[in-house]
């Protein structure tokens, strides 16, 4: 008698421990595996940004191209990967001063900037470029 009860809570103990350890197994799987994601949409998020920065970059370099070659800008600039759109355009003395709003096509996302360009007679430079 005493002997089918020891085996009966010898199978207790097993079976209690194989549970433990799988709830254990599976916790640490799904932390590890929503870590994961979190750490993946972050990674794209931060890739969005860099693309539509780069994207106001490339709207800038051909504002700086467009005065250039005839002194004016276009309202709306598209380039293959998204378009600009330019608004608060003035030109006092030579300082040009414009808002440039960009969205990337692939990702939908915004970015935009305010542009302080000074234009002489030699050289067209930037003064300023600030975060919208």
């Amino acid at each position: 008698m005493k002997m089918n009860f020891l085996k009966k809570n010898n199978a207790y103990i097993a079976l209690s421990s194989v549970l433990v350890i799988s709830f254990l197994i599976v916790s640490i799987s799904m932390t590890t595996t929503l870590l994961s994601i979190s750490e993946g949409q972050m990674s794209l998020s931060d890739q969005q940004q860099l693309d539509v920065r780069s994207l106001a970059e490339a709207c800038v370099g051909e504002v700086l191209l467009q005065l250039a070659e005839n002194s004016t800008m276009d309202n709306t600039i598209n380039l293959p990967d998204g378009s600009c759109q330019l608004s608060n355009i003035t030109n006092a003395a030579g300082i040009w001063s414009f808002d440039l709003s960009c969205v990337l096509d692939s990702f939908n996302s915004e970015f935009s900037i305010e542009v302080l360009l000074n234009e002489t007679e030699q050289s067209i430079s930037i003064i300023s470029w600030k975060e919208l």
